[in-house]
């Protein structure tokens, strides 16, 4: 052991291997919730996306798109001619997706629901 290393060995054992041991947990958590995020957004691009042209989005609908990947539901804040703003609900910043980029969503409809 090197001569800088004061305190008791057994100690330093017993904390190494109780981080060793959190760390193995956390690892198969996040693993675990990779795999329930991969396998949901498989089944969402199962079901193929599509939009109808007289689909009209207003304001406080809730689409469901991808975004960077990764399929999202959002509430729609403003609906313009031009340009939506759109809130994912998880405590990120609401981003504007123009008209002509909204082209893959889904429009909820509580009637099918």
């Amino acid at each position: 052991m090197p001569k800088h290393v004061t305190g008791n060995t057994r100690d330093f054992g017993i904390v190494c291997k109780f981080l060793t041991v959190v760390y193995v947990h956390i690892n198969e958590l996040l693993v675990g919730a990779q795999q329930q995020s991969a396998e949901r957004n498989d089944r969402l691009k199962e079901t193929t996306m599509s939009t109808l042209c007289n689909d009209r989005i207003e304001t406080g609908d809730v689409l469901e798109l991808d975004r960077n990947g990764e399929m999202i539901s959002a509430l729609v804040l403003l609906a313009t001619d031009d340009a939506v703003i759109l809130d994912a609900c998880d405590d990120t910043t609401p981003f504007v997706v123009r008209r002509g980029d909204l082209v893959d969503y889904r429009l909820y409809s509580p009637e099918a629901a």
